[in-house]
């Protein structure tokens, strides 16, 4: 929506003409039912599966992190000093085998150790399925990210491809919207 096209209508309703968010939303909504040849914006389709996917993946993220929390919460409970702080599942594997419960309550947490890990071990899965799946998304939507040359660290392809994904389904991305003139749409 052009700002001269909707200050205008803003500028000639009733009232002070004052912008405000309330006032401004209507004074949008009302320049566009009255202008004609607008040009219409609508979200590329291609860009709604990466967008689902990286909010799929956040939500991995999120339960990975829990998971982890919980499996230390419990190594915490079973080993004195609990386990370092950066826990793979198959660390976490080892220290649990490591312990020899001796009443109800260690055996109860060394089981739900255990459930916990291979929960972990799922959730990591299918992250690195959603990883695949959306850098492939990435690259065949035309992205130019690349990891630079000739560097001593590993480019972490997981977060440039997610935010790829995140700035083209946020419409940041010169291919994200098609924008087509309102007398081109058909009903």
């Amino acid at each position: 929506m052009p700002t001269k096209l909707s200050a205008q209508v803003r500028v000639f309703a009733t009232g002070n003409g004052r912008k405000t968010e309330p006032v401004d939303a209507h004074s949008v909504a009302l320049a566009a039912l009255r202008a004609p040849n607008l040009r219409q914006v609508r979200a590329d389709p291609d860009l709604v599966a990466p967008g689902l996917l990286v909010d799929r993946r956040d939500e991995l993220g999120r339960a990975r992190t829990d998971a982890i929390n919980r499996i230390h919460r419990l190594l915490l409970e079973l080993l004195p000093g609990g386990a370092k702080k950066y826990l793979s599942s198959r660390q976490a594997r080892e220290l649990i085998a490591s312990v020899r419960p001796r009443d109800r309550a260690a055996q109860l947490r060394c089981r739900l150790t255990l459930e916990l890990i291979e929960e972990l071990e799922g959730i990591d899965r299918k992250i690195k399925t959603l990883d695949k799946e959306l850098r492939q998304l990435v690259l065949d939507h035309g992205s130019t990210h690349a990891c630079p040359k000739n560097t001593t660290h590993t480019c972490d392809a997981r977060a440039s491809t997610t935010r790829d994904a995140r700035r083209a389904a946020n419409g940041r991305s010169s291919r994200s919207a098609v924008a087509t003139p309102r007398s081109n749409l058909s009903a």
